[in-house]
């Protein structure tokens, strides 16, 4: 989807590994271009999520053909908000040994046409997007802070890593 409709202004860079501390980060896909850099979390996951103090709680926890199951356990899965903020942190490290400078965005994209996000998550998290407007959302990013130069030494900067 980024590919076809996402001008050749931008440039997609899937499955990023970046070291941080003693271990790594995993980005499923980052998307540079003028306004900067978009690191997206990717979800294929079906169900309801709500936010919860232990990650997303899944409601009903069980279905089948999209009918509760009776006498279900809770299911709550990391949070991938801050999966999501991890991945902007590990990019700034990066770009700071770089001395790279440029607006860093994360979001969540959730994929699957039977996966909801309901109800409200903190001011200050990732945003929660569906894959429909995905695009829109990157197109509507301001300010414009990259030329097509700065552009292509970030990517050069990512693939070299």
């Amino acid at each position: 989807k980024l590919e076809r409709e996402l001008s050749n202004h931008f440039y997609l860079i899937n499955d990023i590994t970046l070291h941080q501390g003693q271990g790594t980060i995993q980005i499923d896909h980052v998307v540079i271009g003028p306004p900067g850099v978009i690191a997206i979390e990717t979800k294929n996951i079906t169900g309801n999520y709500y936010p919860d103090p232990e990650g997303w709680l899944r409601y009903p926890a069980h279905t089948i053909d999209g009918i509760p199951v009776r006498n279900y356990k809770r299911t709550v899965i990391p949070n991938p908000q801050e999966q999501s903020r991890s991945q902007a942190q590990a990019l700034a490290a990066f770009f700071d040994k770089k001395s790279i400078r440029t607006r860093i965005y994360n979001l969540v994209v959730l994929t699957h046409p039977r996966c909801r996000f309901n109800g409200k998550s903190r001011s200050d998290a990732p945003p929660v997007l569906y894959l429909k407007d995905l695009c829109n959302y990157i197109c509507s990013l301001k300010p414009r802070v990259l030329d097509d130069m700065q552009i292509r030494e970030i990517v050069k900067a990512l693939l070299q890593k």
